[in-house]
């Protein structure tokens, strides 16, 4: 199997891709690894997320103030 490198997606363009992403009828499912990939790069690298941040129901990452 030969191995392809894919260009990353440039930092300024993250936001738009997620809006698209979002308007997609894709998967869910890849819709929310792409996210979850995307957010910690945007966050600086702080400390890593705990599963109690998220709702999957919600759909959403709830980051507390302490760890701002």
């Amino acid at each position: 199997m030969r191995v392809r490198h894919v260009p990353a997606l440039p930092y300024r363009e993250v936001s738009a891709a997620i809006v698209t992403l979002h308007d997609s009828r894709g998967w869910v499912g890849a819709k929310l690894v792409f996210e979850f990939q995307a957010a910690p790069r945007w966050r600086g690298g702080g400390p890593p997320a705990t599963r109690d941040e998220f709702d999957l129901g919600a759909m959403k990452w709830t980051i507390p103030d302490t760890r701002m």
